[in-house]
C-alpha cells in the first residue's frame, strides 16, 4: 500500500508539504497538482480514519437547516458542499423541522457525530441546542439570522435594504396602496418590514395596517391572506412577499381570483427564481446571492477550523441582495 513517503518519492516535495495538502491545508497549485497526479499513479487513498485518530479531528462539518425542502435551502446545501468538498472536508446534513412537535435534537445527533464545527440556519427550538455546543468551544457559523446568545460567526443580507428596493420599484411605477405579505416569526422577515416601513416613510407614502399582514412562512398562509388583502374595500394595487412561499400562497389567490398579474395586481417576490422562469410574465423579485451565502460560510468555518485562528474574535459578513426586473409590475404613473 502507497505512503506519503511514496509521493514524495515521486513528487520530490516534502513530507510536510503533502501532509499539509492532505489535512486541507493550503499549498501551492503545482504541488498540489503533482500530489494528485502521484496519487493516482500510485492508487494512494488517505487513511482518514487513522488521521482523524490521530488530530482527534474528523474533518467533517454538521449543517443544519429548517428543512430540506426549499430551493432556498437545497441551494445553500450544494454550494456548502462544493466549498467544503474542495478542502476535503465532508459534511453531515441535518433537518431541524421547527414545525413538527416535541423536542429539538438536531444539535444534539450532529454534535454526537463529533463534528468539528455546526453552520446552520438556526431555528428558536436549535437556539438553545447551538448555545450549549458553542460554549463548549464548538465553531459554530450562523446563516439567514443569528441566534440569540450563540457565538458564532455570521453571514447575514442587508434585509432592510433589499425590502427597501422592491418598495422602490413599485413606487417609480406609481403604486402606493402596496400590500406586505410578511411574518413576524422570523428575524430576516421582520427586518424587511421595518425596510418596507422606512422606504414608504422616506417617500410619503402612508403605512396603512390593513395592508400589512404577518402570517406563519407557508404556503396556505401566502394563500390566505392575499385573499384578504382582495375582499377590501380598497384594494391595493399591488403585493410584495417577503418570502418565498408566501409569494407562492399570493400568487395561487390571485389566479383563483381571475386577476391578471400586472394588470389587476402587480406583484414583486423574494427568492422565487425557479418559479419566475416559468411564469408569464416574469416575475420581478429580490434575490439573494445564494451562491455567495454559502461560500462565505463555508470560508468561515474553514478558517475558525485552523487552529492559529480557533480563538479570534467572531466575524460578521454582511451581503446584498439584488433586485430582479420582471413584467408583473404595472406602471400606473398618470
Amino acid at each position: 500500500m502507497a505512503t506519503y513517503k511514496d509521493i514524495r518519492d515521486e513528487t520530490g516535495l516534502s513530507l510536510a508539504t503533502i501532509s499539509k495538502f492532505y489535512n486541507g491545508g493550503n499549498v501551492l497549485p503545482a504541488n498540489a497538482r503533482a500530489i494528485e497526479a502521484a496519487a493516482e499513479r500510485l492508487s494512494f487513498r488517505p487513511n482518514a480514519f487513522a488521521r482523524n485518530l490521530r488530530s482527534r479531528r474528523t474533518r467533517s462539518v454538521g449543517v443544519l437547516l429548517p428543512d430540506l425542502t426549499s430551493d432556498f435551502h437545497l441551494s445553500i446545501l450544494a454550494g456548502i458542499e462544493r466549498r467544503l468538498r474542495d478542502h476535503r472536508v465532508s459534511m453531515l446534513i441535518c433537518a431541524d423541522h421547527p414545525h413538527e412537535e416535541g423536542l429539538d435534537e438536531a444539535v444534539e445527533f450532529l454534535a454526537a457525530r463529533m463534528v468539528d464545527g455546526i453552520i446552520a440556519v438556526p431555528t428558536e427550538r436549535a437556539t438553545p441546542g447551538l448555545r450549549n455546543v458553542a460554549a463548549q468551544g464548538m465553531p459554530i457559523v450562523t446563516m439567514d439570522w443569528p441566534a440569540d446568545g450563540v457565538v458564532a460567526d455570521e453571514v447575514v443580507i442587508d434585509n432592510e435594504e433589499a425590502a427597501a428596493m422592491a418598495i422602490q420599484h413599485l413606487a417609480d411605477h406609481g403604486h402606493r396602496r402596496i400590500a406586505l405579505l410578511g411574518s413576524d416569526l422570523a428575524a430576516t422577515l421582520r427586518s424587511r418590514e421595518r425596510g418596507v416601513r422606512r422606504q414608504l416613510a422616506a417617500r410619503g407614502i402612508p403605512v396603512r395596517e390593513e395592508y400589512i399582514s404577518r402570517t406563519p412562512m407557508t404556503v396556505a398562509a401566502g394563500r390566505a391572506a392575499m385573499q384578504r388583502m382582495l375582499l377590501l374595500e380598497e384594494r391595493p394595487t399591488a403585493v410584495f412577499c417577503t418570502n418565498n412561499m408566501l409569494g407562492v400562497g399570493a400568487l395561487t389567490a390571485l389566479a383563483e381570483s381571475g386577476l391578471k398579474v400586472p394588470d389587476e395586481m402587480s406583484f414583486v417576490g423574494f427568492d422565487m427564481p425557479l418559479l419566475a422562469r416559468m411564469t408569464s410574465p416574469s416575475l420581478a423579485m429580490v434575490a439573494q446571492r445564494v451562491d455567495l451565502i454559502a461560500r462565505e460560510a463555508a470560508d468561515l468555518m474553514l478558517r475558525r477550523l485552523e487552529p492559529e485562528v480557533a480563538q479570534s474574535p467572531q466575524r460578521k459578513v454582511v451581503l446584498h441582495a439584488e433586485f430582479l426586473f420582471g413584467g408583473s409590475v404595472a406602471d400606473i404613473r398618470s
